[in-house]
């Protein structure tokens, strides 16, 4: 028993120098190393600056090059043993700056500029009522003194002002959204967004009416992946100067990840900064984190419905189940339930539920058909978009119409598989109280098809 004792005590022992030499070891691999400060991330407003080694008691500055400025000190706000980052904010743009870094006698400094201010998402509209809409956009700033400025277009002296409060989505991702409120109902307004030294162009938006009489325009287009042919349908829809809505079908980029996040906003911008957008998931977009942080929407689910006038708008996410009995599912009746007093009852959803392109093997038609299409026709839908497919065609069953409209700017199926021959093309629905009017138009202006969906009475 003494003798177990006593080799407990000389191993515990041992242990401890063990231990006190991995300490010593870990300590001296991590020393701060003076050569290794840099400054990175450079942005309008803020930069970062990184080191290895511990520099827990360092003291950083930061000036103005030309001096009209006094040094002040940066905190550390955040400190690791390998890699360490600080962030320096509170810049001013397109300006030169000296970053002191100093500890235990050793000093080091840094030259930088700062870029200029600017939006780099945006701004877009969001949901609209008769008398609010949301506006959005995005930098990789956090910018102080952000406002957007609205008045009626037969009003210019009536200017409301708004102020914006940055929210980080993700490192170096600001977003920036306001709801403009006390609108008048089927108004036509202008707006414009000001940052430090910047302001964005003037834009123009339609509140929605707020009885179910009033005439109007919607758009609709799906699958906008590729920058390029997105820009040239986003240019041909923004000539129309009378679209109060418009719907995305999904795929609204081909990988959700910020480079192709940045395609979107910037090739869809002449269009989605003057007409409000409600976008669905696709099979590309996933249910990424960046969906309901940039869009929004009137659900806090991934599948949603409103009313605008005369027309309750449905939107299905093909992402999540649909199936008899799922919480999609028992949400879609209940809503059709709730809608019935509705006028017209328009339904938009990624996946095709009908289609004769037999290339692409992942669309549940068979499920969609057998699980939606008699809710549709039991509530009366008019009519139900859906995109996944880089074509036009149409098919009507039951007095629904099911259109296919993914043209929106992605790879094009050539030859075409049926006889519309519009790899890039968008939506145009006319309501009225008596009928919709449909067209599919390319984006050269030529109208592919038009048709009428009359508004039937039936007797009680």
């Amino acid at each position: 028993m003494y003798h177990s004792k006593r080799t407990l005590h000389w191993l515990s022992l041992l242990l401890v120098i063990i231990l006190s030499f991995t300490t010593l070891a870990y300590e001296d691999e991590y020393i701060f190393d003076l050569g290794s400060v840099k400054v990175i991330d450079i942005s309008g407003a803020s930069a970062s600056l990184i080191w290895d080694g511990f520099a827990d008691e360092a003291i950083v500055t930061v000036v103005q090059k030309n001096g009209s400025e006094k040094p002040r000190d940066v905190p550390l706000e955040f400190v690791n043993l390998v890699a360490q980052r600080l962030i320096i904010s509170n810049l001013k743009p397109e300006t030169d700056y000296i970053v002191t870094f100093s500890i235990e006698g050793q000093t080091v400094s840094k030259e930088f500029k700062t870029k200029i201010l600017k939006i780099t998402r945006g701004p877009y509209l969001g949901m609209v009522s008769s008398n609010s809409v949301v506006v959005a956009w995005g930098s990789t700033d956090q910018i102080e003194n952000t406002t957007v400025m609205v008045w009626p277009k037969d009003q210019p002296d009536l200017v409301s002002t708004y102020i914006f409060e940055p929210k980080r989505v993700s490192f170096n991702d600001y977003d920036y959204r306001v709801i403009l409120e006390n609108l008048e109902p089927f108004n036509t307004y202008y707006y414009k967004v000001n940052i430090p030294f910047a302001e964005s162009k003037i834009y123009e938006f339609i509140t929605a009416p707020d009885n179910m009489e009033q005439n109007f325009v919607f758009n609709v287009y799906g699958d906008t992946q590729w920058k390029s042919s997105h820009l040239e349908v986003a240019r041909a829809m923004a000539k129309q100067n009378d679209v109060s809505f418009l719907l995305h079908a999904g795929d609204v980029v081909e990988q959700p990840n910020p480079e192709r996040w940045q395609d979107f906003f910037s090739a869809g911008l002449e269009m989605i900064a003057k007409t409000p957008l409600y976008p669905i998931n696709g099979n590309h977009d996933l249910h990424n984190p960046e969906f309901k942080k940039y869009f929004s929407l009137p659900n806090d689910d991934y599948w949603y419905s409103f009313n605008y006038g005369s027309v309750h708008v449905i939107a299905l996410d093909v992402v999540s189940s649909l199936g008899k009995g799922s919480t999609q599912y028992r949400w879609l009746i209940n809503d059709l339930e709730n809608a019935k007093y509705m006028p017209w009852k328009v339904v938009f959803l990624h996946y095709p539920i009908y289609s004769s392109y037999t290339p692409i093997s992942n669309e549940p038609k068979t499920e969609l058909q057998r699980d939606l299409v008699p809710i549709f026709e039991k509530y009366g839908v008019n009519i139900v978009f859906s995109g996944h497919e880089h074509q036009y065609d149409h098919y009507v069953k039951n007095n629904t119409h099911y259109i296919i409209t993914g043209g929106g700017g992605s790879a094009a199926i050539y030859p075409c598989p049926n006889r519309w021959n519009a790899p890039y093309h968008f939506m145009r629905v006319g309501v009225s109280p008596e009928q919709l009017l449909v067209k599919a138009i390319k984006t050269n202006g030529d109208v592919v098809e038009e048709f009428i969906i009359p508004k039937i009475i039936t007797n009680p």
